[in-house]
């Protein structure tokens, strides 16, 4: 799996464990009572730096629920806690820095059932190590 894919999980997974009301799937169009992650447009800004180099990611996240209240505040509890956390998962390929936001939630349209879809994007800074060399 290629490290944008591995940080867009690891993503996800801090999601998951903030609890709001639906875990996250892959993809720009959250399902009914859902919330979804992806890659958004564009190319990842990088650094060459002498430890390995420097990234940053945007990713589109979205919701969807009959409750408008519901997936506003659940979309702005993650933005908080995911820009608000003192440490980031990391592993031997990638080290995430830092999240900020880039788009805070808002509407995006009321559906013909009733579901208000929202949207709102992430920046991930993150750190592509290099392989450790020799033994």
């Amino acid at each position: 799996m290629s490290v944008y894919n591995d940080v867009l999980e690891s993503v996800k997974t801090m999601i998951v464990d903030i609890g709001v009301y639906a875990d996250p799937v892959s993809g720009s169009l959250p399902p009914n009572n859902g919330i979804s992650l992806t890659i958004g447009a564009g190319a990842p800004r990088m650094a060459d730096l002498a430890k390995g180099s420097a990234y940053e990611l945007v990713l589109a996240l979205n919701g969807k629920h009959i409750n408008q209240e519901t997936v506003s505040d659940a979309l702005g509890i993650v933005h908080t806690k995911l820009t608000q956390r003192k440490s980031y998962p990391s592993d031997p390929r990638y080290e995430i820095t830092d999240i900020e936001t880039v788009g805070v939630p808002s509407l995006i349209d009321r559906e013909d059932d009733g579901m208000w879809l929202y949207g709102s994007s992430l920046r991930v800074k993150f750190h592509l190590l290099p392989p450790i060399q020799g033994g």
